[in-house]
């Protein structure tokens, strides 16, 4: 179908060092074995004394269903790599560890330069925790927060037989959009708001019909009101509100840009223009478009686009039955 008119209206990089050993050399990029007398510097100790250190590269942000590699890295007081130590990794539920994994349990050594590799799967939205420890005896321990955002796919069954999910809920962040925002459509007519109007098309100048134009009828523009309701612990920026109308004759589409913010589990009210006149007339087209209102009842989708306090993108749609007709409000 026709799309009449569309208007727009105002409203790190990871730094590993290769250090000298005591006589030998090792690499954490892999790239030169560790030899038979590189040590690991003072013995260490049960409370960690030795300095030694234990690091976690892991992406910031991970996208339910998605799969990422990470690395643990770990080096001795010297920096030099801890080579062929058992690391065990774990997650709060909502991370999923794909690789290592071996009966649901996260552990492998590192290389000869000291790291160990594997596979992360985002699972649930929210933020969670990932851990990784060496061996008991060298006190390293090592923690990351990734965020896991989006949708879950459609047909996604999680990560069968990986492991994590074991330190505990973690925060979830947020439920799915849809479930923690929801909006209502009211129209402003002479006689208030209303859930479907009707839009009076038709001007009655003479409301007692003596002759003189003294005593007309109550005849407005009309607005939208969108009671947005935000279930979120997060900021909702509204950017823009888009509302189109199929009439029969083609689709009437309307953008008006804005601005509003909306508070964490808190509601407000987005108001703009769905009517206005055709200078120096009583005729009315729809807010943005020079598309007159025809009578009859129609559907109106309401578009509302913009992104959370934490910088995602969304976009809440919501339907409104509209009746336009002559109405006499005198």
């Amino acid at each position: 179908m026709l799309n009449r008119k569309i208007s727009k209206a105002t409203l790190g990089v990871l730094f590993l060092g290769l250090l000298t050993a005591c006589g030998g050399t090792g690499s954490t990029d892999g790239g030169v074995a560790v030899t038979d007398d590189a040590g690991i510097g003072a013995q260490f100790v049960s409370d960690g004394g030795s300095g030694g250190t234990l690091r976690i590269e892991a992406p910031a942000r991970l996208g339910v269903g998605d799969r990422e590699e990470f690395r643990v890295i770990a080096t001795d007081p010297s920096g030099a790599p801890l080579s062929f130590i058992r690391i065990f990794c774990e997650s709060e539920l909502g991370i999923a560890i794909l690789e290592p994994s071996s009966g649901g349990v996260a552990f492998e050594s590192t290389g000869s330069a000291g790291v160990m590799s594997g596979v992360l799967g985002g699972l649930t939205a929210g933020s969670y925790l990932l851990e990784c420890r060496g061996p008991q005896g060298f006190n390293l321990l090592a923690r990351t927060s990734i965020l896991i955002t989006g949708d879950v796919p459609e047909g996604f069954d999680g990560f069968p037989g990986a492991a994590g999910g074991n330190l505990g809920g973690g925060l979830l962040v947020e439920p799915p959009f849809e479930d923690s925002v929801s909006a209502q459509i009211t129209f402003t007519t002479p006689s208030g708001d209303t859930r479907n109007g009707p839009i009076d098309i038709n001007f009655i100048a003479d409301c007692n019909g003596d002759g003189t134009a003294d005593d007309p009828e109550p005849y407005i523009f009309n607005n939208y009101n969108i009671a947005v309701v935000n279930g979120r612990d997060d900021r909702l920026f509204i950017e823009s509100v888009t509302f189109s109308v199929d009439d029969g004759q083609g689709v009437v589409s309307s953008t008006q840009l804005g601005g509003l913010v909306i508070n964490p589990n808190a509601s407000t009210v987005v108001v703009g223009s769905f009517t206005e006149f055709v200078f120096g007339t009583a005729i009315k087209t729809y807010a943005g478009t020079t598309f007159s209102l025809i009578p009859g009842t129609y559907n109106v989708t309401f578009t509302l686009r913009g992104t959370t306090g934490s910088g995602e993108s969304f976009s809440l749609r919501q339907n409104a039955s509209i009746t336009i007709a002559a109405v006499n409000n005198c």
